[in-house]
């Protein structure tokens, strides 16, 4: 056993003296003590990870969603809220490039809401075009 199963076994069993009539009837106490200290352990990671400014996939925001915490959809500035999207619905040409590079682009900066792209974006985590600080 690992380190973490022989903890979670000990911290179990002292859970189970100290409340003996909790889930009396349950067959899997032990596995819903791990499920509970596993949320528990987990949960502030979780949040804080809700609260960037990037945007998830879809199975990741229902994972997030389905353990209670709600996801932050838009980014603070000091202009306001910005969308959580920094994506476009139609590739439109980079405003950065050269005309004659051509480089098409679904990614918009999300402070100037102009289409930039990889080779211009500045942050990865948040698209942001050189030009924005």
């Amino acid at each position: 056993m690992e380190i973490i199963d022989l903890a979670a076994l000990k911290v179990y069993i002292l859970w189970r003296k100290n409340n003996p009539d909790w889930h009396k009837n349950n067959s899997r106490k032990r596995r819903c003590f791990l499920h509970e200290l596993m949320l528990m352990l987990a949960k502030p990671h979780i949040e804080e990870r809700s609260q960037t400014p990037v945007s998830f996939q879809n199975n990741i925001v229902s994972a997030i969603e389905a353990v209670g915490i709600p996801v932050t959809k838009t980014l603070q500035t000091e202009e306001g809220t910005v969308p959580e999207t920094s994506k476009m619905e139609t590739g439109r040409r980079c405003t950065l490039c050269l005309r004659n590079k051509d480089r098409r682009t679904p990614l918009m900066c999300m402070f100037c809401k102009t289409p930039v792209c990889q080779i211009n974006r500045k942050e990865q985590l948040v698209t942001k075009c050189v030009n924005c600080e």
